[in-house]
């Protein structure tokens, strides 16, 4: 598996679920912001509204997306329920 997570320096929010991702996962991921050139554009592309956002794929292709929140809560029991 292989997940985006979009966050921002400015979203209050965001500290606390990249931690949660970094602790609780155990595959591989990007975190993308304001400071990665193709943050935006790649938001876009994939329909990213807000942070902030993960985007969880069944491998790095990220052709085929398996879950997508941009509440941790949500995310974690996600994890728990597909043993992750």
């Amino acid at each position: 598996m292989y997940y985006l997570l979009f966050t921002t320096s400015t979203c209050f929010k965001c500290p606390d679920f990249k931690k949660s991702v970094l602790k609780n996962v155990n595959f591989d991921g990007d975190i993308l912001d304001e400071s990665n050139d193709d943050c935006l554009h790649k938001a876009q592309q994939m329909s990213v509204m807000s942070v902030p956002s993960i985007v969880v794929y069944k491998d790095k292709t990220q052709k085929e997306e398996l879950f997508r929140t941009n509440e941790e809560y949500n995310f974690i029991n996600w994890l728990k329920e597909n043993k992750l």
